[in-house]
């Protein structure tokens, strides 16, 4: 029997009060999408729903309202349709019936639990939800591959969202731009963290017998990497343990260097706890904090991190001849 507490945020979810997502409580079922049959969506019977069933539909922008994903298929085709809606990390947020209500230009929409709501077709392309709590829904086919979903209150709007089909030519273009955008950033934050160099500091070798991979001649595209840990207050009593793309590498205490072979490409460079420490330097052994930077095929890089309140990263390219 659902709960109080559920029954009320279920009405203000069909009403409208589309929280940004992160206060949402979704459940672990992960998103998936489903091929429907598209007969028997009569847009007189359903309205903009004719044109959305069988399909997925992805939240554009940065609103943090509404659900992220929303897809709509027939559970039974040509009388019952099912919307679900998933949060960005693809767990289930909400799941709904939709059918054709007693009523004429209606839709009755059953989530479960919750009461009842309705869909109040205005027209082909327009829906209106009920209003609960002085909030409202309101969707508005904007385009053969979008729509639009607003959040009212009180008349006003306080949120409004483009959807866009994932199957669309429209909504790959995007992705497409959204990840040269992200290599750009990303790009100009590397070029920037390395212009900014490591600190000029006096270092030993880490002993052999601390330095426990990558020191073999590698086969393909390949640099060299150079490690220094700096010197803090109290940095020699523990090792550090270093790991490079998940390998563990060195054990360092502080103003040590050690330099490895390793493939070019994306390095995951971490460190954590050391794994043979005892007592007090058993401590976080399980945390590896992770700094992750490109190395191209014959580039020499140093990273120098120091513990001092948490750890911190920093890099320069070297000449590929410096020792």
């Amino acid at each position: 029997m659902p709960t109080a507490v559920s029954v009320i945020t279920a009405a203000l979810l069909w009403a409208g009060l589309a929280l940004p997502a992160a206060a949402q409580e979704a459940t672990q079922e992960t998103a998936q999408e489903v091929a429907q049959d598209e007969s028997g969506a009569d847009p007189a019977v359903w309205g903009p729903y004719a044109q959305w069933v069988g399909r997925t539909f992805e939240r554009q922008g940065s609103s943090e309202y509404g659900a992220h994903r929303i897809t709509i298929a027939w559970e039974e085709p040509g009388k019952v349709m099912v919307e679900t809606g998933y949060l960005v990390d693809g767990k289930r947020w909400y799941t709904y019936t939709v059918v054709a209500g007693k009523q004429p230009a209606t839709l009755t929409v059953d989530p479960k639990p919750g009461p009842k709501g309705a869909w109040n077709i205005v027209d082909a392309e327009n829906l209106e939800s009920n209003k609960r709590f002085g909030y409202q829904t309101t969707r508005r086919v904007t385009g053969a591959q979008t729509f639009e979903e607003a959040t009212l209150r009180s008349g006003g709007v306080v949120d409004q969202r483009v959807y866009l089909d994932i199957a669309s030519a429209q909504y790959q273009a995007v992705q497409e731009a959204k990840a040269v955008e992200e290599a750009r950033k990303r790009a100009e934050a590397v070029a920037a963290r390395r212009a900014a160099g490591v600190p000029a500091v006096e270092s030993v070798p880490v002993p052999a017998e601390r330095v426990l991979a990558y020191q073999e001649p590698l086969r393909g595209g390949s640099g060299m990497l150079r490690v220094t840990r700096g010197k803090t207050w109290g940095d020699g009593i523990c090792y550090l343990a270093v790991y490079i793309n998940d390998r563990l590498a060195a054990r360092m205490v502080g103003g040590e260097t050690a330099t490895f072979r390793v493939p070019a490409g994306e390095l995951r460079i971490g460190v954590g706890g050391d794994p043979a420490g005892r007592g007090t330097c058993s401590m976080g052994r399980g945390g590896v904090v992770e700094h992750l930077t490109p190395l191209g095929k014959g580039e020499a890089l140093h990273v120098y991190y120091q513990l001092d309140s948490g750890l911190h990263f920093s890099e320069a390219l070297l000449d590929p001849a410096a020792p």
